[in-house]
């Protein structure tokens, strides 16, 4: 049953219902993130007037330290999975640092992105 009561028909069997309600979830939450982000782009850049805020610069300034050291860390976990027995010894282990290594890569691409965001705020503002 969909939003208001509306009934959907999947593709497939159970399992591809599954998988497809799940993927309409994530473009659902990516949407809103996305939304989100722009309302609150758009209220710095309205609060801002033309300059960056304080707490943009501290960021702009900070975000490349913490990329590193994300980047560092990612480093690290790509090479215990490097191990070629490591799934054989101790598959918790091996889905813990496949997981850690996912988290990592999402919050360096986060960064990344907010990054990025800020440099062309500040070019705008610098004109």
């Amino acid at each position: 049953v969909g939003e208001y009561g509306e009934w959907l028909n999947y593709a497939g069997g159970y399992s591809d219902m599954l998988e497809q309600r799940k993927q309409a979830q994530k473009e659902q939450k990516i949407a809103v993130t996305a939304k989100a982000k722009q309302n609150k782009g758009s209220k710095s850049k309205g609060a801002a007037k033309g300059k960056l805020t304080y707490k943009d610069k501290f960021a702009l300034e900070n975000i490349p330290v913490q990329m590193e050291e994300v980047n560092t860390r990612m480093q690290g976990l790509e090479s215990r999975l490097e191990d070629p027995e490591l799934y054989a010894k101790d598959p918790d282990r091996f889905e813990k640092t496949v997981q850690a290594l996912s988290d990592a890569q999402s919050q360096h691409d986060d960064l990344e992105e907010e990054w990025l965001r800020l440099e062309m705020l500040r070019e705008e503002v610098e004109g």
